[in-house]
């Protein structure tokens, strides 16, 4: 090719390019919504004034109810059409029509599991009351679509396509859907069904550990219960506490279900909203929270991260509505979608959550008549199936696929192979008596602990831990949700047949779920561990996340008195990791234990023991950590295990680092590859095969070099950011450098390279008596608006965790905005 045309060939790709970006930022400037000025709305019954800070986050004064929830939903759709869109579509299974074929497994996936028709029953049962909430809400969502069909977000106009009209069943699918990223111990059940067919029951136990010494638990006495850092460091100790508290589970007889393959294709579709195709740790839809009494704190506090996967935009939507009318005046994040406040404070409480990771779900597997047939055996008679035909529009296909859902009196069929098929059972299908959004909404107008409880009465969502506290200084904790009793008394493995009403005996009663008001420490911490003790009267489940987090933060406050709102900031940015202390206490007595002289190991040993056990960004000693503890692990699973089943275990339990500790504390010689003679020489072998990769990974052999933070990276990518790639500079958020891990009060976990998916989905830090000084910061920003100054403006400041505050008051409010929007009726 001549030099001539070479030219001519790349200045018309250059000019193309130039051309795209041009029409694409002009596209931008023009789709964003106005925040200042006036906009006559039809809908509307009254002025809304709403005054936008420095970050875009809005303060909507409204004169009536109606408006005030129409504003709501309005503003949402101004910041996240997008977003509200795509989730109602995964859920509802209408991701096919705008991504054609490749969102046809999911789509059938959601129709299979049931999320609609779970907010169908719901809706039916809600009360007047709550249908006038969410037709408000909906209108001005709808309101916002109509009047910018003709300039919507970007994602759209490449999508090629419509939002349509939002409607009340829309909110509530939503909670829902919710709640299917967070309860997914179906998957867990077949995990843990392979392990223990695999090896011994006894060890497959070990695997799966939830009891630890220390564990703070709710309702506890600090001095009873709590374990001091120096004190379980002490192996013999440790071990002596642990045997004083070892509950025997008491699973089903484990070969009673036969084991089931499940397709590929429904675990990737059940991954599909939890990024789950390259985690190698469980991933965490956790949280940390905890309120502070007058009696450890100068006011009282409340402090919440809830962990989630680091998405774009923000899960959360910040946002304060007023309503003198009506008595209301609420700050705090809400989800884009639902009405009202899930985390935030009110005039008299705040309030804030944590995953309770209950088991709520339950597999069975049983037996149809033949492959083709309905008929399934229930107990010793013969039941019809009923099948649930829905059409399911599928992009650039004239015709829509048919999908049949087949529904058993234990649940819907997730899968079949032949005359045999897994069934699932989940509280969620529960929905008489039952009003979430009025939940929910309920939070809105509490003013004290008898209504924060009266409300969340009526919740059925993922099962939560909620923390309360008052400007009376009261403090409180409530789990919520619907989690069953049964016959057995935990629903860990798979089921052998569809007599599941034998097995379900009911929920546990609302006043017996675990709850605490003034307890004697004057603090309550909740951070997905076990919240009770083994002599509550019902099982939870044993699906519960590694206790450190909330050790840590136990013994932080315990230690002290007169916290402050700052000192509770810099608590939610702690990286101490009791699991890098007590891992690296054992390797460096194995090292010294072994007298062996190696140049390659001697630096790191020296630098290991020099070390505070704190993962910050610029630490050798964490990276070095970091990869010590995936080689361990991993060469203690696979051999046992396998590859495969090793990972998957790895990927589902949120456990992990607990039963690797319980397994190096027991050191049974089971747990030992083949050829290592001994747990000194497994930790040593795992160190230096860490130091090994570390030396490929930074092509650098010494160790004062070497950084956490370099590798253990976040970006926050935009859903387009893969598919088109021209994209990621104008929509990705990062490289940000960040520190801690799994285990860390500041919780980041990672894939198979390292990257961070998930984290701190938002850090809110409340002062009760001060509520012009609340601290609510989420990743990204408030708007998912591509080109919007508000669209990353709030990363420096929620990775720092020290940013302006959402202020309260109507006079900092008027004082501190920097855009004014009136909305008038049409």
């Amino acid at each position: 090719m001549n030099k001539p045309l070479n030219i001519l060939i790349i200045t018309g790709l250059f000019t193309s390019i130039c051309l795209i970006v041009v029409l694409t930022c002009t596209y931008l400037i023009f789709s964003q919504p106005k925040r200042n000025g006036e906009v006559k709305i039809a809908g509307l019954e009254d002025k809304v004034n709403i005054y936008f800070d420095n970050h875009g986050r809005p303060h909507v004064y409204a004169k009536n109810l109606h408006d005030l929830l129409f504003t709501q939903g309005y503003l949402t759709a101004q910041d996240r059409l997008f977003q509200i869109d795509v989730t109602r579509r995964a859920a509802k299974g209408e991701l096919a029509e705008i991504l054609g074929k490749s969102g046809l497994v999911r789509d059938k996936f959601a129709r299979n599991i049931g999320l609609l028709k779970s907010a169908q029953d719901e809706l039916e049962n809600s009360s007047k009351e709550t249908l006038e909430i969410l037709n408000y809400y909906s209108k001005g969502i709808t309101a916002y679509i109509e009047k910018h069909k003709y300039n919507l977000p970007l994602e759209f106009r490449i999508l090629n396509y419509r939002p349509k009209p939002w409607k009340p069943i829309d909110s509530i699918v939503l909670v829902k859907q919710i709640a299917e990223v967070t309860d997914t111990s179906w998957q867990l059940d077949l995990i843990r069904q392979e392990i223990y067919q695999t090896i011994p029951h006894d060890r497959a136990d070990e695997l799966f550990e939830q009891n630890f010494p220390g564990n703070p638990i709710i309702n506890y006495d600090a001095k009873k219960y709590l374990v001091f850092d120096d004190y379980i460091l002490k192996k013999p100790n440790l071990l002596q506490r642990w045997n004083t508290i070892r509950q025997k589970v008491a699973l089903r007889k484990i070969l009673e279900a036969p084991y089931f393959k499940i397709k590929k294709t429904i675990i990737e579709a059940a991954d599909f909203l939890r990024n789950g195709s390259d985690r190698w740790e469980g991933f965490n839809w956790g949280s940390n929270c905890w309120v502070l009494g007058v009696n450890k704190s100068k006011n009282p506090i409340l402090a919440n991260d809830p962990h989630m996967e680091l998405a774009n935009p923000s899960f959360w939507y910040p946002i304060h509505l007023i309503d003198k009318k009506d008595d209301i005046n609420v700050l705090g994040l809400s989800i884009p979608g639902i009405p009202g406040i899930l985390i935030g404070h009110n005039k008299k409480i705040a309030w804030g959550i944590t995953s309770l990771s209950a088991d709520v779900q339950d597999v069975f597997v049983g037996d149809f008549k033949d492959k083709d047939s309905l008929t399934y055996k229930n107990g010793a008679s013969w039941e019809t199936a009923k099948v649930i035909r829905s059409k399911i529009k599928v992009k650039n296909q004239k015709k829509p696929y048919i999908h049949e859902t087949i529904l058993t009196s234990c649940g819907p069929i997730l899968d079949r192979d032949g005359s045999k098929a897994l069934a699932l059972k989940w509280s969620i299908f529960d929905t008489k008596g039952y009003d979430s959004v009025s939940a929910i909404w309920g939070l809105v107008k509490a003013k004290d602990w008898q209504d924060f409880r009266s409300v969340l009465k009526k919740y059925n969502g993922s099962t939560l831990s909620f923390h309360y506290a008052d400007i009376d200084g009261n403090i409180g904790y409530q789990a919520v949700g619907i989690i069953p009793y049964r016959k057995d008394g935990i629903g860990s493995l798979p089921i052998s047949g569809f007599s599941c009403n034998e097995h379900w005996l009911g929920n546990i009663p609302y006043e017996k779920l675990p709850h605490a008001y003034n307890p004697k420490a004057g603090y309550i911490v909740s951070a997905n561990n076990k919240v009770v003790s083994s002599d509550y009267g019902y099982n939870l489940g044993n699906n519960f996340l590694s206790p450190f987090r909330a050790v840590r933060i136990s013994t932080l406050l315990s230690q002290k008195d007169n916290f402050d709102l700052r000192t509770n900031q810099e608590m939610q940015k702690d990286l101490y990791s009791w699991v890098a202390n007590y891992l690296t206490v054992q390797i460096l007595e194995a090292y010294y234990k072994s007298k062996m002289s190696s140049k390659e190991l001697l630096p790191v040993i020296q630098l290991l023991s020099k070390w505070d056990f704190n993962l910050n960004v610029n630490s050798p000693q964490a990276l070095i950590f970091e990869k010590t503890y995936e080689n361990l692990f991993k060469k203690i699973l696979s051999n046992k295990l396998g590859k495969n089943l090793s990972n998957n275990y790895l990927k589902e339990w949120r456990a992990g680092s607990l039963a690797l500790i319980k397994i190096l504390i027991d050191e049974d010689k089971f747990w030992l590859p083949s050829g290592v003679k001994n747990h000194e020489s497994l930790l040593l072998l795992s160190l230096s095969d860490a130091v090994k990769e570390i030396k490929s990974l930074t092509k650098t052999n010494d160790p004062t070099k070497w950084e956490w933070g370099k590798y253990h990276t976040l970006t926050i990518e935009h859903p387009f950011s893969k598919a088109l790639p021209i994209l990621s500079p104008l929509t990705n958020v990062g490289s940000i450098k960040v520190g801690g891990d799994r285990d860390t009060i500041s919780a980041f976990g990672t894939n198979n390279n390292l990257k961070v998916v998930w984290g701190p989905s938002a850090r809110v830090v409340i002062d009760l008596k001060n509520f012009n000084n609340a601290h609510v910061q989420i990743p990204l920003g408030t708007s998912s608006q591509l080109g919007s100054p508000y669209y990353k403006d709030q990363t420096k400041g929620w990775v720092e965790n020290n940013d302006e505050p959402y202020v309260y008051d109507e006079k900092f409010v008027t004082k501190s905005a920097k855009e004014t929007l009136v909305l008038k009726p049409r």
